[in-house]
């Protein structure tokens, strides 16, 4: 980002300075995101960037004091839960034109079955309109479009490892 490089995983410092699992390079010096993600020794699974935003995944429950479930967002002074959160950790979350995409081996979202691929609108968890066979490991943006791909095999009821969503459908 802009800011400079989010980095997590599972360490407690941070260029000597406390960073709880979390932690923002700006080419000079580490900062902590507030206490940080309470991760129990399970490092972060994916970070995601939007405008001001950092979106955190992984197997977490507690960011900097708040109650949370598998994911976070950041808004650069509070932790705040997204809805009742993931009920897995993340494999991967992209934010794209103020929406955050996550893939994974979830099967709910919030309240909603939400199996493999969610996005949140800042708001509520909602589905793509796909239906798939497993997980989704990898999420990409580029030109526009997102691509998915993962451990699937069917989609839709058709053969396929790669699918493309160009913002309405896939």
């Amino acid at each position: 980002s802009d800011a400079g490089l989010y980095v997590g995983g599972s360490f407690s410092t941070a260029g000597g300075s406390p960073a709880n699992s979390l932690a923002l390079w700006n080419d000079l010096f580490w900062t902590p995101l507030g206490s940080g993600i309470s991760t129990s020794g399970t490092a972060i699974s994916s970070i995601a960037v939007s405008g001001s935003t950092v979106y955190v995944g992984g197997a977490f429950t507690q960011a900097g004091g708040t109650t949370v479930q598998n994911i976070a967002s950041w808004n650069g002074s509070a932790w705040t839960a997204l809805d009742l959160g993931l009920n897995v950790a993340p494999s991967v979350l992209v934010a794209n034109m103020g929406v955050l995409y996550a893939g994974g081996a979830f099967t709910t979202a919030g309240i909603v079955d939400l199996p493999y691929l969610a996005q949140w609108d800042g708001v509520r968890w909602e589905g793509m309109g796909v239906a798939m066979n497993g997980a989704v490991t990898d999420l990409v943006e580029m030109n526009g479009d997102m691509y998915a791909g993962g451990l699937f095999t069917r989609v839709g009821g058709q053969t396929a490892s790669v699918i493309r969503w160009n913002g309405t459908q896939w």
